[in-house]
């Protein structure tokens, strides 16, 4: 039941943010706070607070570097483009890193990362203050 819920409330917060043109690329380049990571077979949802660890992304025009607790933890090439997902039925920005196609969602200062596949996960980001 709990799954149910949390694909019922994702495909909300993707249905609202599809009454803006999809067709903008959007603005996901900079620094990025983990704020929480929700789905999975299981339905759980992680965040800093509860797994007692903290993650950023650095977005440039061709990487994402990840960190893990202030430790590089992966450096992967990206292309962001045009895409249909298979499991919403419906075109948005998306790019591939290791064989996973993750949609690109970005509201004001969140990036919402949903990753294209059946009991994936869906993480939420912070727009870090620039310096």
């Amino acid at each position: 039941m709990r799954i149910v819920f949390v694909i019922a409330c994702l495909l909300g917060m993707v249905s609202c943010g599809s009454s803006r043109s999809t067709s903008k690329r959007p603005d996901i380049l900079g620094n990025w706070n983990w704020v929480s990571t929700a789905g999975g077979f299981a339905g759980r949802t992680t965040t800093p607070e509860t797994s007692h660890s903290s993650r950023q992304l650095q977005i440039t025009a061709d990487s994402i570097y990840m960190y893990q607790s202030g430790e590089l933890t992966s450096v992967s090439a990206y292309q962001l483009t045009r895409a249909e997902s298979q499991v919403q039925r419906k075109a948005g920005w998306a790019f591939e890193v290791n064989d996973r196609r993750t949609f690109v969602v970005r509201r004001d200062s969140t990036l919402v990362l949903s990753e294209d596949c059946w009991d994936c996960f869906t993480h939420t980001y912070h727009r870090m203050p620039e310096r």
